[in-house]
């Protein structure tokens, strides 16, 4: 592919790599974790999109458009970083509390056992 034909084809894949990165910021559900790997994915293809001079056959609309959509995919992937960083510590303390249950019956069985034991060897030595 040389010349005209070449520009056209890239110039409908830029297009439809701003379509792609707003397809996953307005279309998709921003609390999924498949929604942040398309972001990513999405992002990567507009970025190799729109090296070089495939930028310059853009309108300023489409510019605009491309600048607002970027945006909003950055903060769906902050948000990410968050909610799943949220999430993690919330399951990290959870899981903490919820050993710590599970082991208050056997530090309370081995503390009777040893209060037993103390008791036995207190009679023990008064007879």
């Amino acid at each position: 592919m040389e010349g005209f034909p070449r520009s056209q084809f890239n110039l409908k894949l830029l297009r439809l790599s701003i379509d792609w990165v707003s397809f996953v910021c307005d279309d998709c559900d921003q609390t999924d974790r498949q929604t942040f790997r398309w972001a990513m994915s999405a992002l990567n293809f507009a970025m190799k999109m729109t090296k070089g001079n495939n930028i310059l056959a853009l309108s300023d609309s489409e510019f605009s458009w491309l600048r607002t959509k970027i945006a909003g995919c950055m903060t769906l992937l902050i948000s990410h970083f968050d909610i799943h960083g949220a999430r993690t510590q919330s399951e990290t303390l959870r899981n903490e509390r919820d050993g710590r249950q599970k082991q208050k019956p056997k530090d309370m069985t081995r503390l009777l056992e040893e209060i037993a034991a103390i008791f036995k060897l207190a009679t023990a030595n008064e007879s």
